[in-house]
């Protein structure tokens, strides 16, 4: 879908989240971020937030800070069960705490994505935008049962 410069964030989320309701009737939440990592956040906020209606922006945002404060470290895209209890045990406890931990000693204690994953959280682009396939068997059909619903949808035929 074209994403209009006329359009708010809110809005191409909230006309996002309508057309693969229609063709799918699967509900989705929609998140905005400046990163993969701070989008990933974003729909997981909005998923939880009955203010954000399922759809977030954090991109430029004055709320990040207030946001990734609220998100846990075991939640945040790339933090597994080893080192959420190494984080913790260090007092970093938050998605903020993270974001905010001294680099060098992030350095020393994780690897080189989870640095990556820290600046990320500082809205430093370090992994790209792209599509990842799903393992799950009915995700890999999606992509055809969306085909075949834009046919049938183009030949005229009403989807209800």
């Amino acid at each position: 879908m074209p994403l209009s410069s006329l359009r708010s964030s809110s809005e191409t989320g909230g006309e996002m989240r309508r057309q693969v309701r229609a063709l799918t009737g699967i509900p989705v939440s929609v998140g905005f971020g400046e990163t993969k990592t701070l989008a990933k956040l974003a729909v997981e906020i909005a998923k939880k937030s009955s203010k954000a209606d399922c759809v977030l922006d954090l991109t430029g945002s004055p709320y990040q800070a207030e946001a990734l404060s609220r998100v846990p470290v075991a939640d945040v895209w790339g933090v597994g069960p080893r080192y959420r209890e190494m984080l913790e045990r260090n007092d970093i406890k938050t998605a903020l705490d993270l974001r905010d931990a001294d680099d060098e000693w992030i350095r020393k204690r994780m690897t080189v994505v989870s640095a990556r994953i820290v600046q990320e959280l500082r809205a430093v682009q370090c992994i790209p935008f792209v599509a990842t396939p799903k393992s799950d068997s009915t995700l890999e059909l999606l992509p055809l049962a969306l085909k075949e619903l834009n046919q049938v949808h183009r030949e005229g035929f009403q989807i209800r």
